[in-house]
């Protein structure tokens, strides 16, 4: 009887054993999706990951002589691939982490959209920056590199293309990619001008390359 009773709890514990570790794996994916979403999401560090990539190829051309003081870098935005007519919020938030992550690195950065004044707005605010060519402080650029990008749209994610241009020239100093997965809370920033939120399908399951 003992025997036959020891049997049945080694059965069902043989049975529960996949079950549990499906669980933990489960667990241990929401955490790392939570963890990486409070270290501060998949925009930054898609954005962080491009940045190392530039830098390490800027830090072989500029060798131990020159800092990275010495580069100016001015920023576009990233265009659709398949139309440079069109972009979105997600390029436009990525155009802004990509300066953030030179600026740490110590990159001087160029603002191109600066104003000629504050433009005070009730309701709105003290707004300065402008994409107004007859509001502009200045509409020729000093800077050695400027930023551009392409960025591709699937199911899953958007693929970016970085590229940083010799200003003097249409030579590429340095190339990068990175991808940013698509989930619900991203969806929206998707809509191109003149366009309607993509039919994506958002999946928890996916992950930064």
């Amino acid at each position: 009887m003992k025997n036959r009773i020891g049997i049945i709890i080694l059965l069902i514990l043989t049975l529960l054993m996949p079950l549990t570790a499906a669980a933990n794996a489960f667990t241990s994916d929401v955490e790392n999706a939570m963890n990486f979403l409070i270290r501060g999401g998949y925009i930054p560090k898609a954005a962080n990951a491009a940045v190392n990539d530039l830098d390490k190829q800027l830090l072989i051309l500029l060798g131990e002589v020159h800092p990275r003081s010495a580069l100016r870098i001015a920023f576009t935005v990233p265009a659709n691939l398949n139309d440079l007519q069109k972009t979105n919020t997600l390029a436009r938030q990525m155009s802004e982490e990509l300066a953030r992550g030179f600026k740490t690195k110590g990159y001087r950065i160029v603002e191109i959209r600066k104003g000629t004044e504050i433009v005070m707005t009730p309701g709105v605010g003290e707004l300065f920056l402008t994409r107004d060519t007859a509001k502009l402080s200045k509409e020729d650029v000093q800077t050695e590199l400027l930023l551009v990008g392409t960025y591709t749209i699937s199911k899953r994610g958007v693929r970016f293309n970085i590229r940083l241009l010799h200003m003097n020239s249409t030579e590429v100093i340095a190339m990068a990619t990175s991808t940013v997965p698509v989930y619900r809370e991203i969806v929206p920033l998707l809509v191109e001008n003149g366009t309607e939120v993509p039919p994506l399908a958002p999946t928890t399951g996916t992950k930064l390359p």
